[in-house]
């Protein structure tokens, strides 16, 4: 078993005994876990993909996208062209915004993709709202023990939430070729956790993976249309 394997498995037999896992723990298992990602996992993928990669003969910036259960993807987001100057080549898919500097370049940068709601019929029109969704994400979050991978949160809030079957088979619809299927409740959900990211309320330690930012966040607190206006005003 690896260093990794043994420490999911920890944590997973702590929730399954129903420990509440204090917030030090939850930071102290992020770190370990990155630290391993960074001195194990991250230098044998380099080194099995080494005698492909050095086929290329100009340097490159690939992205591996791992989600658990789902297959494996590698994208090529940039690429340092023999033609242009290093310091004006730019190719923004997959780069966050603060990543892009080169000012001249601003208004060519795409905006990043926002909300669509199908609203074909009144079956759509009964969707749970972003907003909806908030306090049941924090109610997941705190029943997963305060931490939980993106499968593992949007299971437990359709528990919590109970949502008609009609309801959770309605698939997003989007216009980006290319994207991964995905149903609109999850789509909105994803959106939920943005806007509690933005607002302090759970943080994104490492892809795919959500937290409380505190242990003792109250959701009889929280007031969705504040941090639904919080979002869309910064």
């Amino acid at each position: 078993m690896t260093k990794i394997e043994q420490l999911y498995n920890s944590i997973q037999t702590l929730k399954e005994l129903g420990v509440q896992l204090p917030q030090g723990l939850i930071e102290e298992t992020n770190r370990v876990e990155e630290e391993i990602i960074k001195n194990d996992i991250i230098p044998a993928l380099a080194e099995t993909i080494s005698p492909i990669i050095e086929q290329i003969q100009r340097g490159i910036i690939l992205v591996v996208e791992y989600v658990p259960n789902e297959p494996l993807t590698v994208k090529l987001t940039r690429k340092r062209s023999f033609a242009i100057p290093e310091e004006q080549d730019i190719n923004d898919v997959g780069i966050e915004k603060k990543e892009v500097i080169i000012k001249e370049k601003k208004d060519e940068i795409s905006k990043p993709h926002r909300k669509v709601y199908p609203k074909r019929n009144k079956l759509d029109r009964s969707l749970p709202q972003i907003e909806d969704l908030i306090i049941p994400t924090v109610k997941a979050l705190k029943q997963l023990g305060g931490i939980g991978n993106l499968h593992e949160i949007d299971k437990k809030v359709l528990e919590i939430e109970q949502f008609p079957t009609e309801l959770t088979e309605i698939m997003h619809k989007t216009n980006n070729v290319g994207a991964k299927p995905q149903t609109e409740i999850s789509y909105r959900l994803a959106w939920a956790k943005t806007y509690l990211k933005e607002y302090g309320i759970i943080e994104n330690p490492s892809r795919g993976i959500w937290k409380l930012s505190s242990e003792n966040i109250d959701e009889k607190e929280i007031n969705p249309s504040d941090i639904s206006q919080h979002f869309k005003t910064k």
